[in-house]
């Protein structure tokens, strides 16, 4: 999970609006604290780097990420991979 948070920041060191998160929770809908996500990895592209405490899009001149990565072991893709693919798909983010 580290390793690929701190490859994506050496392959977009160089541009400033590429905003590059790992762990970080994710709310896709305003006023809707319940659902949310911490993907391993997220890419956001049009976006300043800097800290964030979580990632909201109506903050973010309602920029979606386009690109989240979630790592799973053998022993908890069966049990989160349905779990996490819905609001995926609902707000068209590749994984």
């Amino acid at each position: 999970m580290i390793t690929i948070k701190e490859n994506l920041e050496i392959l977009f060191a160089q541009d400033p609006n590429v905003f590059i998160a790992g762990d970080l929770l994710w709310h896709p809908i305003e006023g809707n604290n319940k659902l949310r996500q911490a993907p391993d990895a997220m890419v956001v592209f049009g976006r300043p780097k800097g800290d964030r405490g979580s990632y909201h899009p109506w903050e973010e001149d309602n920029i979606v990420p386009p690109q989240k990565n979630k790592s799973s072991s053998k022993s908890s893709l069966p049990a989160t991979a349905p779990a996490k693919r819905p609001s995926s798909d609902a707000f068209r983010i590749s994984e």
